[in-house]
């Protein structure tokens, strides 16, 4: 049986799997949600008609500066942000007084940036830097005592429109209905505090990330929302805009009927991941270990299939002490951008074997306790010790859970 990979945000990034003849495979990919082709037509719709808040053409007036704040790991980004920057020009508001910020630098970035400049040379763009005290202004102190640093183009802005991936309850990191905007444009020490919170090992650490994030929206004035459903395959299944509760309501039901499976455990998970390479792919790859953690059997194995080249960051090199606790010491002062896939990877070694295929770095992953496979043949060899498999399409965005 061949099953066809894609890796990465690059459409020609397939990679090809021949299974045994006998081996029982369990594909897991996006429900059956017609992807959307036409983005001009699904952002006008959106923004025509907004859940729970009146029409973009309503909602900004002559003389009003826009920040437009754009999450991480968005698929269909610059289609996304063209459209809506195409809906503001039936507004009263200038394109000049209009500025896209992305919350990190690579390849992503830049494209975007290119686009924008492309057909709409008037409109802002920058990057943001959790480090740059400059770019950042205080807006408040959290409930439990902690400034409140945000970047400073979205403070000033009268009026700020978040586009973000929606996510769901039970994705790692999970900061509820504003995910991809704190702390991906906080301070360097707010977005070091979330990644402790999410590492902890009860709900208080999910309470209070949510509670902040929930804070700085609302100190931000932010009403008007714009949310991109992806698919598991790295598509987009819909988009939404609106305000409160009820666009939380809709987002979280388009995202279970685009990705929401339910688990079946096998010794074997094959999962592909394909969020970009760069700032955001610890995160895609910490989502999609935590997601075949909950398919894989107690001493399985895990294969990762991604487009990683970089090497093994400063937190994940922990790994490789003996001991996992002093491990886990190490990785939560290490202060790292990756932390987090550090953590899911440390709890996933705990119950099963790991493996990366990805086009090099084999001697790091080693060196952390990590097979690494060269290429599909050394997973195809695999797979012939194993009688039954589940496949994950996209596992960094794949929802475990119960029909």
């Amino acid at each position: 049986m061949q099953i066809d990979f894609s890796i990465g945000p690059n459409p020609a990034g397939i990679m090809s799997l021949n299974t045994p003849n006998g081996m029982h495979v369990t594909a897991v990919n996006a429900a059956q949600v017609t992807p959307v082709v036409d983005f001009e037509l699904a952002v006008q719709e959106a923004l025509a008609s907004p859940i729970d808040f009146v029409p973009l053409s309503q909602s900004v007036f002559p003389g009003d500066t826009v920040a437009i704040a754009v999450g991480p790991e968005v698929p269909g980004i610059n289609e996304v942000v063209i459209a809506l920057l195409k809906c503001f020009e039936d507004t009263q508001a200038s394109m000049a007084d209009i500025t896209v910020v992305v919350p990190y630098d690579g390849e992503t970035a830049g494209q975007l940036k290119e686009a924008i400049a492309s057909d709409f040379s008037s409109v802002g763009f920058q990057v943001h830097d959790a480090h740059d005290d400059e770019a950042l202004a205080y807006l408040a102190a959290s409930a439990v005592g902690d400034p409140i640093m945000v970047n400073r183009t979205l403070c000033d802005a009268d009026v700020v429109i978040p586009i973000t991936t929606v996510r769901h309850d039970g994705m790692l990191g999970y900061n509820g209905g504003f995910d991809g905007l704190i702390p991906e444009f906080s301070d360097a020490a707010t977005q070091q505090r979330f990644c402790e919170l999410i590492s902890a090992t009860d709900e208080t650490g999910g309470l209070q990330r949510r509670g902040d994030v929930r804070e700085t929206a609302w100190l931000l004035g932010i009403q008007l929302s714009v949310r991109v459903v992806p698919n598991s395959i790295g598509g987009v299944a819909s988009i939404l805009a609106g305000m409160g509760g009820q666009l939380d309501v809709a987002a979280e039901e388009e995202l279970k009927q685009a990705c929401s499976v339910s688990p079946e455990q096998a010794p074997l998970v094959i999962a592909s991941v394909d969020g970009n390479a760069g700032a955001g792919h610890w995160r895609s790859l910490a989502n999609a270990a935590h997601a075949a953690s909950q398919f894989v059997q107690a001493n399985g194995v895990v294969v990762l299939l991604s487009d990683l080249n970089e090497s093994v960051g400063t937190a994940t090199r922990f790994l490789a002490d003996l001991d996992d606790e002093s491990a886990r010491r190490r990785v939560m002062e290490s202060q790292q951008p990756d932390q987090i896939i550090a953590m899911e990877l440390l709890r996933l070694r705990g119950i099963c074997r790991i493996y990366f295929c990805c086009d090099g770095r084999q001697d790091e992953l080693e060196e952390i306790g990590v097979g690494f496979a060269a290429d599909i043949s050394e997973i195809e060899n695999l797979c012939t010790e194993y009688d039954k498999c589940v496949v994950l399409h996209g596992a960094d965005r794949v929802i475990p859970m119960q029909a």
